[in-house]
């Protein structure tokens, strides 16, 4: 069984400027939206999607292009998911930075027009030593394996407790780290803390139970929270999840050394 953590994606909020900004009164300019933007704290991480089209040519895949702080970044590429839609994933670089998204005409990148632009936090990458050095505040006794490792994209660590394995993407940013450690060492707590024939199952249902669903022992939905509320007890300053309140006493305890022998 393999355990994936899935990296929170948060909705950035999105300033939205005035389209055909640039065009001529003789021809309008291209138009659309910038309609989200998820960003991946962990690692630096946006995904901007959105519409655009050149209004003269509404048949013609119009363009869309990415600046960093009024700089193009990214080449025109076509909005065409599905008619004039468009996503673009980047990684953003080192820094607070402005990023805009803009629509060009069909055939004429000269003529643009804004779509929206978003603020984001970008925070240096981390490395291995760094890692290992983390690994040993949170695993003294050197209990499992702490691997780093090029993980799946929106993936930034993967405990398989039953494995005694942890593996931390190696594009995690430094400032959350250690929050990413600590929820996938939570996972190992969480393993720990039922000695029965099936302790990761029985790990699963007890979360769940506490939020409401009983006897789903296949829902992560509880683990992964439930990991939030342990992390949090360990002094995380970040969590991807949140911990519920129905969670949060049951982490703690589990956080501080419990093993359920029987099932709540």
């Amino acid at each position: 069984m393999r355990k994936f953590l899935a990296l929170l994606l948060l909705v950035a909020s999105i300033v939205l400027l005035s389209p055909g900004a640039n065009a001529s009164a003789e021809a309008p300019g291209p138009q659309g939206v910038l309609k989200s933007v998820e960003v991946n704290d962990f690692s630096n991480l946006a995904v901007m999607t959105g519409w655009a089209l050149d209004p003269t040519v509404r048949s013609k895949v119009s363009t869309v292009g990415v600046s960093i702080d009024g700089h193009r970044v990214r080449s025109w590429q076509p909005a065409s998911i599905r008619g004039h839609n468009f996503s673009i994933s980047m990684t953003i670089p080192v820094g607070r930075h402005l990023v805009c998204v803009d629509a060009a005409k069909y055939r004429d990148t000269s003529r643009t027009s804004s779509l929206g632009c978003f603020e984001f936090q970008a925070y240096a990458a981390a490395t291995k030593a760094q890692m290992l050095a983390i690994a040993k505040k949170i695993d003294p006794k050197n209990s499992v394996h702490w691997v780093w490792t090029t993980l799946p994209v929106g993936v930034s660590g993967q405990a398989r407790p039953w494995q005694a394995r942890i593996d931390i993407a190696s594009g995690n940013s430094v400032r959350y780290l250690r929050a990413v450690m600590l929820h996938e060492w939570s996972h190992v707590l969480q393993y720990r803390a039922f000695p029965g024939a099936d302790p990761w199952g029985d790990a699963i249902e007890a979360f769940n139970a506490r939020l409401g669903d009983p006897g789903d022992r296949t829902s992560y939905s509880g683990v992964e929270h439930g990991a939030d509320c342990i992390a949090l007890a360990l002094g995380a300053d970040y969590l991807g999840y949140g911990c519920p309140a129905a969670l949060r006493s049951f982490g703690s305890r589990i956080a501080h050394g419990l093993v359920v022998h029987t099932q709540a």
